[in-house]
């Protein structure tokens, strides 16, 4: 397996969530975990290849995060993200507060693959999975209520969505289409990954769009066009109402941060 040098480091006090990211980072190609219960790092001063990620799962709000931690992270270039549950109502306060980025709560490989890959500059990560590291990071990160066919038929279902993001599906014919109906295509992912397949498809478009109104020079509306959005009120609420910030704000806020 080719190492791309990519440190990822969880500050996390919860054995639980703790075993999850490794699980996950397990079967990411590049990149090694660790851990730590405290936001104490020894930075050598040159850390190119290191992102931090915070556990934010039981805090209600960024303010709360470690301030030496954010602070000695800023000051060394080093971008730290916030992990949060899927329903966390305060990213504004996130970003506001230094974070670069969010990671959700349960762990999922290929969310953990494309946030990485945002956030770490002139790093390459393999994106989407390989189809097998995919259903070993759903089977790592899922719900004991899911079974084996329900993390499977999640697992397939992902992998075809994220071909085409764009593509528009009705969720009775998505199913059809993964040999599966409505009710038990809804269920398997809110077992799994606790959100709908549209809720999951829809944060999967969002990433894109953040991804690039940090990196490119798009109109918003280009951006909003790109993911998916024909209209671009539409995809201006919808991203306010992922990120807590409108679009054309959160580039500003991207643009200060990164000057």
């Amino acid at each position: 397996m080719p190492d791309y040098g990519l440190r990822v480091h969880f500050v996390c006090a919860a054995e639980q969530r703790a075993e999850e990211f490794m699980a996950n980072m397990a079967v990411l190609e590049g990149c090694r975990g660790e851990i730590s219960a405290s936001g104490k790092l020894g930075l050598s001063g040159d850390e190119k290849d290191l992102v931090i990620l915070a556990d934010m799962v039981e805090i209600d709000t960024g303010k709360r995060a470690s301030p030496q931690l954010l602070a000695q992270c800023r000051h060394s270039g080093i971008p730290v993200l916030a992990v949060v549950n899927s329903g966390h109502k305060e990213r504004a306060a996130l970003f506001a507060a230094g974070f670069s980025d969010i990671v959700y709560y349960p762990f999922l490989a290929m969310e953990l693959a494309t946030r990485l890959g945002t956030v770490a500059a002139f790093r390459v990560l393999r994106w989407p999975l390989p189809e097998a590291s995919f259903a070993e990071a759903i089977d790592a990160g899922s719900s004991h209520r899911a079974t084996a066919k329900e993390r499977k038929l999640v697992n397939d279902t992902c992998a075809f969505l994220v071909k085409d993001i764009v593509a528009e599906f009705s969720l009775h014919a998505l199913a059809r289409h993964m040999g599966s109906n409505h009710n038990s295509l809804t269920r398997a992912f809110r077992n799994v990954l606790g959100i709908g397949p549209y809720a999951w498809l829809r944060e999967r478009r969002l990433d894109e769009a953040a991804r690039l109104l940090r990196t490119s020079t798009l109109s918003i509306g280009e951006i909003g066009f790109a993911v998916g959005y024909g209209e671009p009120a539409n995809f201006a609420t919808a991203f306010r109402q992922s990120r807590g910030l409108s679009p054309s704000a959160y580039r500003r806020m991207m643009m200060r941060s990164q000057a």
